[in-house]
């Protein structure tokens, strides 16, 4: 007759399982996620951005209330509160992009892309459609110095093309279902930009949308 097998008891088990523990790896530690920063040249701290301008960002995020349009006086910390945004957008949600666009640069650029001297960061020709295609599907936009009064040597269509610019800047992602992030920046309120003919009617019912963030005064930080 065959033996019967002994069954294994619970001692030897425990013996078994500790040497195949042993003979375990521990998992290399993943390298932290490079910091992806939009203008990288431009220095910001969160810790610099005003309390009261960080709490409006964080409730207009949680209820999608966009666009955001902060009216201040120069220095109070509006491109850093804007960057610092784009910094945690980029930093916390995968394959984000976040964009930066001064609206005197953002028309020289498309200036240059209707005559076909534009090129984007990957060194292809920068179309207009090519580049508010990008625009309008980034996961956060911010746009600065909106009324800014600038005259561009060499560049006659500047004033031609500045409000069409603007209007399809802002209406791309304010007009979207639902409406996308987008944070507007100038130094002046809505009011004084449509006094001064800056901007039309139609971009200031665009901004007003959203929520505004005017009337509030706080120091130059560049002074302090």
């Amino acid at each position: 007759m065959a033996k019967k097998r002994k069954k294994k008891g619970i001692s030897s088990m425990k013996e078994s399982l500790a040497d195949q523990v042993k003979d375990v790896k521990p998992a290399e530690p993943k390298p932290p996620r490079p910091l992806v920063r939009v203008e990288p040249m431009i220095e910001r701290s969160v810790h610099e951005v005003p309390g009261v301008i960080k709490d409006a960002v964080n409730l207009i995020q949680a209820q999608k209330l966009w666009p955001f349009t902060i009216c201040g006086g120069p220095g109070i910390g509006k491109t850093c509160a804007g960057l610092c945004w784009l910094d945690h957008i980029q930093n916390v949600i995968q394959n984000s992009v976040g964009m930066y666009w001064r609206v005197s640069d953002l028309v020289v650029h498309l200036a240059k892309a209707v005559r076909g001297e534009a090129y984007n960061a990957s060194g292809y020709k920068e179309t207009r459609a090519g580049f508010f295609r990008k625009w309008s599907s980034a996961t956060a936009c911010v746009l600065d110095e909106v009324g800014a009064d600038e005259i561009i040597p060499g560049v006659f269509e500047y004033r031609k093309v500045l409000q069409s610019v603007l209007f399809d800047a802002i209406d791309s992602r304010s007009s979207a279902s639902p409406r996308k992030p987008l944070i507007i920046l100038s130094n002046y309120s809505i009011d004084d930009l449509e006094e001064k003919e800056r901007i039309t009617p139609r971009i200031a019912s665009r901004m007003r949308g959203g929520v505004v963030m005017d009337g509030f005064e706080l120091p130059d930080r560049r002074l302090q």
